[in-house]
């Protein structure tokens, strides 16, 4: 298998705040995207990356990598208006020849090889993939006024995360509907007859949305850290 990876490190960050986007806070003495980039070089599956940064500043991140050195880096493109718009962009620069396509959010700087793998695995035998974990809190839907109108049951129901991945020669469903509004990757293909396959991810694969966030991932770094 010769799979592509597309990083997006486009979001401006707005529910973080703090000025500057999240993907520029430190983790360590590295910036975000340079853990989940880092571990996507060192996987030989992947042949190629590209990382998706922000329209105003995707020189800055050009200057990073730039220091860095990846090897299976191929380019860093601006992201677009949309997520849908970025991952455009993203799969557009990779090679047309790739078995595979994998979409990672820079946000989730601590996702593990392991998961990766299954991921890119998953995609190939179904034709879709994601990373996810069942939902284990009880579920309410509001009513306006933020009462509670009932209790959703969480059977059957999970959290996607990303990685996310889909074979190549699916690719062109993404480029079919350049406008539409997705919060995840795969719901381009979910009402298709593409199967999505879940593929058990990890409460370690956390999302940075809010400056508490980032203090629970410097954590579970350092942590990590102390063990190897």
């Amino acid at each position: 298998m010769r799979a592509g990876a597309v990083l997006l490190a486009a979001g401006s960050g707005s529910r973080f705040g703090k000025g500057r986007p999240k993907q520029l806070h430190l983790l360590g003495n590295r910036p975000l995207f340079y853990w989940p980039l880092r571990t996507l070089s060192r996987i030989p599956e992947i042949a190629e990356i590209v990382l998706v940064a922000p329209q105003t500043a995707t020189g800055l991140f050009e200057r990073w990598v730039g220091k860095w050195r990846f090897r299976t880096l191929k380019s860093v493109v601006p992201g677009g208006s949309t997520r849908n718009e970025s991952v455009c962009r993203g799969i557009q620069a990779l090679s047309a020849d790739l078995d595979v396509v994998l979409v990672h959010d820079a946000a989730r700087p601590l996702v593990s090889s392991r998961l990766i793998l299954d991921v890119l695995k998953a995609s190939q035998a179904y034709g879709a993939s994601l990373a996810a974990i069942p939902v284990k809190d009880t579920l309410k839907r509001e009513r306006p006024g933020s009462f509670v109108k009932e209790t959703v049951k969480r059977d059957g129901l999970w959290m996607a995360q990303t990685p996310q991945a889909f074979r190549m020669n699916l690719a062109a469903r993404w480029f079919a509907k350049p406008a539409i509004s997705v919060t995840d990757d795969v719901q381009v293909f979910e009402k298709s007859n593409v199967r999505v396959k879940l593929v058990p991810g990890s409460p370690m694969n956390l999302k940075v949305t809010y400056p508490e966030d980032l203090e629970l991932c410097r954590s579970y770094w350092q942590s990590g850290r102390s063990r190897s």
